[in-house]
């Protein structure tokens, strides 16, 4: 049995969801107030769904056409761990419920892509590239391995709206990164809010999809997965310092034996000491070495590295893992 993709387009947090192409609305606006509650839409073209998986609070929207309000929301969900709800369109299934007259669940992928987030939520996993220019726009990539291969794109400047946004282009993508076989099927497209605290007020204007056509290759492929990535994180910062953590992650899929990170500071931050890894600095530039014995990463798998500075916090520089 070959597996199955599910492709998701959504926003994170507190945005506006995707309105892809403008469907006319139904002349009467139904509320949504159960978890599990859906309504049809565009003569069941598409499914409405309140969708409060990941917290019992409260929540209620208010469906018109293709369009939908969050009337309500009780959620106050930790921003590190998982949305309270998500509610959204979809065309094709969604766990069991589909527009069409085949059910089927995701196994394969699920992609998804953020448009816009706030309030410091971030995508599961890490992050394994970064600049990627995909449907006239700058992406992050994040990747994460659950029961499925879990992608996000995440768009390094945030928009409320797109029109014809290429979700082929993401796939193929994630295709050339080995997290997506070309052989899987698309079962589901999805758009809509993730919602960890609060919500009330958010609303959509207009959602469509047009899934098939021709299939054209991108002329330019995305870089191979083989190699590491690594993300910055500032931990703590106080008035003259702060400490920092750095995950490295082995995106390919053999084991590392060891590997390098280098970044640029943006400020006058300088490092005073590291723990777990070898890390020096020339002007604003950092290089930084496994240590002798976490030079070894398995398949898809993680180690951190941490270090001490001073002057402000850094952000979140972008940083070029190499492979050794």
């Amino acid at each position: 049995m070959r597996a199955r993709l599910k492709s998701c387009a959504v926003l994170a947090a507190a945005l506006l969801a995707i309105p892809l192409y403008y469907v006319a609305p139904a002349s009467a606006a139904t509320q949504l107030c159960g978890a599990t509650d859906t309504t049809p839409v565009s003569g069941g073209a598409y499914i409405a769904q309140n969708n409060i998986w990941g917290a019992d609070t409260p929540q209620c929207i208010t469906v018109d056409g293709t369009s939908f309000t969050v009337d309500s929301a009780g959620h106050n969900n930790a921003t590190n761990g998982a949305p309270a709800a998500y509610p959204s369109f979809f065309k094709g299934c969604h766990w069991g419920q589909c527009t069409s007259s085949t059910a089927t669940d995701p196994d394969g992928a699920e992609v998804m892509i953020w448009l816009n987030h706030r309030g410091g939520v971030q995508p599961a996993g890490s992050r394994v590239a970064t600049g990627v220019q995909i449907s006239g726009a700058t992406w992050d990539v994040w990747y994460s391995r659950m029961n499925w291969n879990y992608i996000a794109f995440v768009r390094t400047s945030g928009t409320t709206s797109v029109n014809d946004l290429d979700l082929r282009a993401f796939t193929a993508d994630a295709v050339s990164r080995g997290y997506i076989d070309d052989a899987w099927y698309l079962i589901g497209v999805e758009a809509g809010f993730e919602l960890w605290q609060g919500g009330a007020g958010l609303a959509t204007n207009s959602f469509g999809v047009d899934v098939g056509g021709p299939t054209t290759p991108p002329t330019t492929p995305p870089p191979s997965s083989d190699g590491c990535s690594a993300t910055l994180r500032t931990d703590n910062a106080w008035n003259s310092g702060f400490t920092a953590t750095v995950t490295v992650t082995n995106d390919g899929d053999t084991p590392l034996s060891g590997w390098s990170a280098d970044w640029t500071f943006s400020g006058d931050q300088r490092v005073v000491n590291g723990w777990n890894a070898t890390v020096t600095q020339s002007g604003s530039s950092v290089h930084a070495v496994n240590a002798g014995y976490n030079g070894a990463v398995p398949a898809h798998g993680s180690t951190s590295f941490g270090f001490q500075g001073t002057g402000s916090a850094p952000g979140a520089p972008a940083i070029t893992c190499t492979a050794r």
